[in-house]
């Protein structure tokens, strides 16, 4: 969390040796944190994300995630909730 913080607002706070030391935070944690991949599984929840919203704000939010799942699998998007 400390990381993801320092990543956002780098440059903001002054070098990170700086930034590191604030918050108590290794720089070899924050580089690790900045170098790391995401995950499959949250690369797919991202891009499945948009397709969700669209469809409940096609519906007017009227619709719950049973239909939406049921939307989505009749054009051939498969999620597993």
């Amino acid at each position: 969390m400390r990381c993801g913080f320092l990543k956002e607002h780098r440059g903001e706070i002054g070098p990170i040796k700086k930034a590191c030391g604030i918050l108590c935070v290794p720089k070899s944690e924050y580089h690790d944190y900045v170098k790391r991949r995401k995950p499959n599984a949250q690369i797919e929840r991202e891009a499945l994300e948009g397709f969700v919203a669209e469809r409940f704000d096609l519906h007017n939010g009227r619709y719950g995630y049973r239909r939406i799942n049921r939307e989505l699998r009749r054009d051939g998007i498969v999620c597993i909730w």
